[in-house]
């Protein structure tokens, strides 16, 4: 039986990079797949060129917030939709920053057995000076404050439905995607690009 793939893209004032965004997921992956793109309150021409890309491909589905809610209520919407139908849903910003060649092997280790495949950055050498050190320094403080995360890794990640769920359940209110999918708890795995 195919298993349903929905990937949720967020957006907020991506016009430079959302129509590049989406031909090259499309591109680089060789099921069917919908694009559930979230936009979060944009104030370009984000949401204009969404409709446009949906009216030219019933694989894409836009859906307007009412203003910008912030990016982590943004992602958690999109999950919120994708779970109802979807087997793997995965998650990704439209800023063109993560690798889209790492979908297929997300779905590679889903079919695996793993329920939550992190995708994660193995080279920062094109960030800047100040992007490596914030980062490094984030981490840290996060070990400190004793919160999972998984190094190098933001919000480009593959989860089950049942991984989905179960987050879903949790009764956060100021919500940290990374910290909170390392306490659901499913087989995990990590794909570095």
């Amino acid at each position: 039986m195919d298993k349903k793939v929905s990937v949720v893209v967020t957006c907020y004032n991506h016009e430079k990079y959302i129509e590049a965004c989406l031909r090259s997921i499309f591109a680089q992956t060789h099921q069917e797949i919908e694009l559930l793109v979230f936009n979060d309150g944009s104030t370009d021409a984000t949401w204009p060129i969404i409709e446009k890309l949906s009216k030219e491909n019933r694989h894409v589905k836009g859906i307007n917030l009412s203003k910008n809610f912030g990016h982590q209520a943004a992602v958690l919407a999109g999950l919120t939709v994708a779970s109802k139908d979807s087997d793997m849903i995965i998650s990704i910003d439209a800023d063109l920053q993560d690798d889209v060649n790492a979908i297929i092997k997300m779905v590679d280790e889903y079919h695996k057995g793993f329920d939550l495949v992190y995708g994660v950055r193995d080279n920062r050498d094109t960030d800047t000076f100040f992007k490596k050190t914030t980062a490094k320094a984030f981490y840290k403080m996060m070990t400190l404050f004793s919160t999972k995360t998984v190094e190098n890794h933001a919000d480009f990640r593959l989860m089950s439905q049942r991984v989905v769920e179960k987050l879903l359940d949790f009764p956060e209110e100021n919500i940290f995607l990374r910290g909170m999918v390392t306490l659901v708890g499913y087989p995990s795995t990590s794909v570095y690009y």
